[in-house]
């Protein structure tokens, strides 16, 4: 037998050998016999380090530890929206790894000479236990938590993914409620929504402006509430309770000197029975009932105008048929009077034509720069005949002809002659008539005025003198007419050339009508 020298150990490498941790959850030293003296050294005692019977950590204990770690990952995963769990993933990991070389790996020796004492066997002294056993003892627990870990990942990321698919739902979600509200704020008529519950749920500010209430304050509030109309309120109610198998309605109301309809619409529900929401649109019909109302004016109008023609028309020629007009100069009456009411006809059916041309924007027009004097010179000296039967003087006050206009001049001309024309009818003889034309250069503007010493107009026909058929009462029994003159004389000043006419009038002494029209720019 041979024998080995060790080397003795001092104390502070005693006291660091005492700080080892082994995977073992005890270990003692089978080799505790103490040696007295480093240089007696006998085959029979081979010093060994000096250690104390310590407790250790167990790699079990580290193997727990990390799978509470992995745990409490999970945890904060679901809980802080993954603003640390990831580093605890990291830690878990690394303790795994910690855990792995710590069970395969025993107490190394310091040196050379060391490793040979420990791995000489003496006599009376029973070999050491070799690490691996321990660690193969743990090896069904190293497995579970490996697969623990495993599982652990699978499942974050599935929670990963959720979150990623959440995240991008939740952007949309948010990008069409904007779209929506968007749209509903460009809606320009009225809108509300109101859910089942009765209360407010949206609002365009075309409602809020009109039922005169905060969005924002009134928002999920009942519309009792929010809502200051009770007619609306009960209205609104009563069609939310009706059942939502009617379908669309349409109501109207009147709120605020306009009239409204209210398109009604249910909010889908769970059933058929259940508690539904509504949407209401509000729309303004106050024009297009007026535009009704006139319209049926205007028919009536046109065809009480057009039968007085014709009714004279049929009247004399049934006359001439039967031979009541036994005399030439009784026949030459009766010519007379079917001729000037044929014409009659013939120019209310050209007035109403060029109207509704001019409504429809349909009439051709062909604007060019003309100098307004000598159309308004051609219209006076037309009508120049007509006011000499009745011993009207009729003057012009012409502007420079360098003075243009950019217009149609047939129409203007057209326009013209019916001022004109209306001022000596309703003029007595010996009245005058008086064209002036007035050039503003700082304003841009050129004013056509036509004034007469005529009847005159009362106050209160002056805002219905431009309505189409409207004659003033008053004076029907001075001339004749179709009442669409004036209206044509409107269409053509402000929808065709964009300009503007006015009047003014006194009883007894006379009107003006007064023509403003933008200069042309290379005037």
């Amino acid at each position: 037998m041979s024998t080995h020298a060790t080397k003795p150990w001092s104390m502070d490498e005693a006291a660091e050998a005492d700080t080892m941790t082994t995977p073992d959850s005890i270990l003692t030293n089978a080799h505790a016999a103490p040696a007295a003296n480093a240089s007696q050294v006998t085959p029979a005692n081979i010093t060994t380090p000096p250690t104390s019977r310590i407790v250790r950590p167990a790699g079990s204990t580290l193997l727990l530890l990390a799978a509470g770690l992995a745990i409490l990952a999970v945890t904060l995963l679901a809980a802080f929206k993954l603003q640390y769990a990831w580093t605890l993933v990291a830690l878990v990991a690394v303790l795994n790894l910690y855990c792995v070389v710590l069970l395969g790996a025993g107490p190394q020796p310091r040196n050379t000479d060391d490793a040979h004492a420990v791995s000489t066997s003496t006599k009376g002294h029973a070999p050491a236990t070799p690490t691996t056993a321990s660690s193969s003892n743990l090896q069904p627990i190293w497995n579970a938590v490996d697969e623990q870990t495993r599982d652990i990942k699978q499942r974050l990321d599935a929670v990963l993914g959720e979150h990623a698919q959440m995240s991008l739902e939740l952007t949309l979600a948010t990008t069409q409620k904007r779209q929506v509200n968007s749209i509903l704020d460009a809606i320009s008529d009225p809108l509300l929504v109101i859910d089942s519950f009765n209360q407010l749920q949206l609002a365009n500010p075309a409602a809020a402006a009109l039922l005169q209430f905060d969005r924002v304050v009134c928002l999920r509030k009942p519309i009792a509430d929010a809502l200051a109309d009770h007619q609306l309120v009960a209205l609104l109610q009563h069609a939310r309770e009706a059942d939502s198998r009617a379908g669309r309605r349409r109501v109207e109301f009147q709120l605020n000197d306009h009239a409204f309809a209210i398109h009604i619409a249910p909010l889908p529900a769970e059933s058929d029975q259940a508690r539904h929401g509504i949407v209401a649109l509000f729309r303004d019909i106050t024009r297009d009932r007026e535009a009704a109302r006139q319209k049926s004016e205007f028919v009536a109008h046109a065809a009480h105008e057009l039968r007085t023609p014709l009714s004279s028309i049929r009247a004399y020629v049934e006359m001439l048929v039967d031979g009541e007009a036994s005399d030439e100069k009784t026949r030459t009456e009766y010519y007379d009077i079917i001729q000037t009411s044929a014409n009659r006809l013939g120019r209310m059916i050209d007035n109403i034509l060029d109207i509704s041309r001019i409504e429809a924007g349909t009439v051709r027009v062909n604007k060019e720069p003309v100098a307004v004097s000598m159309f308004v010179k051609e219209a006076a000296d037309t009508m120049r005949p007509q006011a000499e039967k009745k011993d009207i003087t009729l003057t012009e006050e012409l502007a420079p002809v360098v003075d243009r206009i950019l217009a149609d001049k047939d129409l203007m001309q057209q326009a013209i002659l019916n001022l004109i024309s209306n001022a000596i009818k309703y003029t007595p003889e010996g009245g005058s008539v008086h064209v002036r034309m007035a050039t503003h250069s700082d304003a841009r503007k050129m004013k056509i005025e036509v004034s007469d010493s005529g009847a005159g107009i009362p106050r209160e026909d002056l805002p219905r003198m431009f309505e189409k058929f409207f004659r003033v009462e008053a004076n029907k029994s001075l001339a004749s007419g179709t009442g669409l003159g004036l209206n044509l004389v409107k269409q053509i000043v402000e929808n065709v050339h964009g300009g503007e006419i006015t009047v003014t009038s006194e009883v007894g002494k006379g009107s003006t009508f007064v023509i403003t029209l933008p200069l042309y720019e290379g005037s």
